[in-house]
Parts: structure tokens; C-alpha cells; sequence
């Protein structure tokens, strides 16, 4: 698999990072983040990211999928639509284009 991702730095310390792994007709969205992260969630270089990443899926041509965490709703706000459980779906532009 290859895989994309955009790193989050405070104080020139990695704390999150969001990105896709592609497979062959998917991807899947990951992130992962350090508690040093909370209080900054809302500062434009955590938006810049977020925003990177969704762009990487919207241009990925394939569907992306990725897994709602407890007690977070992040996905259904950028657009993910709910599909089985905790797995949430991306259409990518490319993708809905083609429909």
C-alpha cells in the first residue's frame, strides 16, 4: 500500500497527522493525534491540514472509507456518508463524476 499523509508540528514536534492509504480500488483515511493537540484544534495550520487531507481524498479517484472514533463526529461534518457500523464512505469527485 502507499500512503500520503500531512504532519501536524507544535514547536517543531510531530502531534497529528491525517492522510490516505491507497489500495487498489479504495482508500482509507487515517489520523492520529497527541493529546498536545487539543487546544489547538481550531488554529488554521490544524484547518490547512484537514483541508490537504479531504483534498487528497476528493482527488484520490476512489472511493474512501474510514472508521468514525468514539465519542468524535468529525466525518459526517467533511462529507463522509455513514455505511455500515462505525465505517464511514468518501465519494471522491472523480468517482461521483463518472455516475
Amino acid at each position: 500500500m502507499t500512503s500520503r499523509a500531512v504532519v501536524i508540528l507544535l514547536d517543531d514536534e510531530p502531534v497529528a497527522m491525517i492522510g490516505l492509504a491507497y489500495g487498489q480500488d479504495c482508500a482509507t483515511m487515517f489520523s492520529n493525534a497527541k493529546p498536545a493537540i487539543e487546544p489547538h484544534k481550531r488554529r488554521m495550520p490544524v484547518l490547512r491540514a484537514i483541508k490537504m487531507a479531504m483534498n487528497l481524498a476528493d482527488t484520490c479517484g476512489r472511493d474512501v472509507y474510514a472508521v468514525r472514533q468514539e465519542g468524535t463526529n468529525i466525518l459526517p461534518r467533511l462529507g463522509f456518508e455513514h455505511y455500515d457500523g462505525d465505517i464511514y464512505k468518501w465519494q471522491s469527485s472523480r468517482q461521483r463524476s463518472r455516475t
